[in-house]
């Protein structure tokens, strides 16, 4: 059964009680559960917390509780001012069972009673105060709580990023932090929230999500009358990288009133490069190298490098053995653009000529972009070595090699005295190949020969060009098939072979050896093609007895593609290795 509640106009109760407020020393109500309440609300009848709802469970010291009242104040002191009462509504429920009430309200954001002929009280901070009484004479008040009645939620007057819209959080001084700042009229810390997504552009068009922001606690500041709070970004995505790349910051103000959410956007250029610097001329060819050899006798006046940012290009200086190189002399060539400078540098007159006390020269090139990233400061300048050299190679040497083939290709091999040169094989003074040495100065390549005899040299070329005097001459002879590479004896060794050179392509080519006397001892059909064929005896006849030592015939028959056979005559001895 309820417990009486004592009802009078609106105000008079709890204006009597209050101002005759003096508690006795008997144990005060305690709470049980609750109050369950929503903090901020928004009375405007779009269906979304229009209402605060109030619930909570009390019990009496030792009767049951005969007054339960509840009013919104104005006034956070307790006990609040009489005056400050704004609204006291009625009690949807009271249900007591023994020492224990359960009390529900609903406030919808009215004067008076809250009834629906009351106005609609102004948006701002309200405090509940719960009055609770025991008998005639203990009367009790709950610690007040807050409530917001707002019914236009957080407006955002102003977005802004700063230092700028350049972050550079790698470059060497920059703030490491970017803020995306905001000013509004009534945003509350404590009711109103703040966040902001991070998006990089995919290169398509879209966008794509990378990270997520919550706003600054400790930040907050008062710019052009109105409050100013923010949110900071390191430049890190989820995976906690630092890509380069434009961004989107989407910024949402939301309450828990129940109101729309504020939405606004900024755009961001991460710029975590520095420029990158390419060589494009040295009065040479560069293919994408940093050190060079160069002659002292052909030194280039000018070097030309490609400095390139998406966001452009501020500052490009050039040194020379760390001293600078004159601003006067080096310009932009007319191929330039804002993302991709060419520049020219001029040489000072007289470097690296006779009476240089230096062997070597080291060039940098340094660059800035507009968002201030130093090509030095991140990843290292643009080096370039030079090592001045004019002395001539070593005259290198080639290896012997049997002056009569019948094959047209061999593999020609020598030495020189230095490692990686370069080395020119010539036959009768025209280039015919390359080669480099290499740890052991040893270089090797195969060579085709020019029907008849050639004498064939090498020369030593190093990389600034400096060359030796040739080699001794070595002289080879080719006679191009047919022809029969066979020794004059046959010892039936294991690496003994007979190779055969066809003029021109060939179906098949055959061996038979015969005694003096004309009797066949072994045929042999030659493997390979399709002018190069070999074959090896055994020096046994065809029923696998060995034949004994002496003269043999041996006809060789070519049967070409075109049909046309070809036949040959020699005469060799047999003469077994000794055992």
């Amino acid at each position: 059964m309820s417990p009486p509640i004592k009802r009078t106009a609106f105000g008079s109760a709890l204006a009597l009680l209050l101002s005759g407020w003096a508690p006795l020393g008997l144990a005060a109500p305690a709470f049980v559960t609750g109050p369950f309440y929503a903090r901020a609300f928004s009375p405007n009848g779009d269906g979304s917390r229009d209402s605060c709802p109030i619930e909570f469970l009390a019990t009496g010291a030792s009767a049951p509780l005969d007054l339960i009242q509840l009013g919104i104040y104005a006034d956070t002191a307790v006990p609040p001012h009489p005056d400050s009462l704004r609204a006291a509504p009625p009690p949807l429920s009271l249900e007591t069972q023994g020492l224990r009430t359960q009390a529900e309200y609903l406030w919808q954001g009215r004067a008076g009673d809250d009834g629906p002929g009351q106005a609609l009280l102004p948006d701002g901070f309200y405090y509940l105060h719960i009055l609770l009484r025991e008998g005639a004479d203990s009367l009790w008040l709950a610690t007040p709580i807050q409530l917001e009645l707002n019914t236009a939620g957080p407006t955002l007057a102003a977005l802004a990023l700063e230092p700028s819209p350049f972050f550079t959080p790698l470059q060497d001084g920059a703030s490491p932090l970017l803020q995306l700042l905001f000013s509004s009229a009534d945003f509350d810390t404590l009711t109103d929230g703040a966040s902001a997504s991070v998006h990089r552009a995919d290169g398509a068009g879209g966008w794509l999500e990378v990270a997520e922001l919550e706003r600054d606690p400790d930040y907050f500041d008062v710019a052009g009358g109105l409050g100013r709070f923010r949110l900071l970004w390191d430049g890190r995505d989820a995976q906690e990288l630092i890509v380069d790349g434009s961004y989107r910051l989407r910024l949402t103000l939301g309450d828990d009133a129940g109101n729309p959410a504020v939405t606004g956007s900024a755009d961001c250029n991460l710029d975590a490069r520095a420029p990158t610097i390419g060589l494009v001329d040295f009065g040479g060819p560069v293919a994408g190298g940093q050190s060079f050899i160069l002659h002292p006798d052909s030194l280039p006046d000018s070097l030309v490098v490609q400095v390139s940012d998406r966001n452009g290009v501020a500052l490009c200086v050039g040194f020379r053995d760390a001293a600078a190189l004159s601003s006067e002399d080096s310009r932009l060539l007319p191929q330039s653009s804002p993302e991709a400078q060419f520049i020219s540098f001029r040489l000072p007159e007289g470097w690296g000529e006779a009476g240089d006390p230096l062997d070597s020269h080291h060039f940098t090139i340094d660059a800035i972009d507009l968002p201030g990233n130093r090509k030095s400061a991140l990843g290292g300048p643009f080096n370039l070595t030079l090592t001045l050299d004019g002395e001539a190679p070593p005259v290198p040497t080639l290896d012997p090699i049997a002056g009569e083939h019948i094959q047209p290709v061999v593999t020609l091999s020598g030495h020189c005295a230095e490692i990686a040169v370069g080395i020119e094989l010539a036959q009768d003074g025209v280039l015919a190949g390359s080669a480099v040495t290499d740890i052991g100065g040893r270089f090797s390549l195969p060579v085709v020969l020019s029907p008849g005899s050639h004498v064939w040299t090498a020369t030593a070329v190093d990389a600034a060009g400096n060359r030796s005097a040739p080699s001794t001459g070595l002289a080879l002879r080719y006679t191009p098939g047919p022809a029969l590479g066979i020794p004059g004896r046959l010892r039936g060794e294991a690496d003994e072979t007979i190779r055969i050179n066809t003029r021109a392509p060939a179906r098949s080519v055959s061996l038979r050896f015969y005694t003096l006397e004309g009797e066949l001892l072994r045929q042999l059909d030659a493997q390979g093609g399709p002018d190069q064929f070999s074959a090896r005896w055994d020096l046994r006849d065809a029923g696998g007895r060995a034949v004994m030592d002496g003269l043999c015939v041996l006809n060789l028959e070519i049967v070409y593609a075109s049909g046309e056979r070809e036949h040959e005559r020699k005469v060799v001895a047999v003469v077994r290795s000794a055992p």
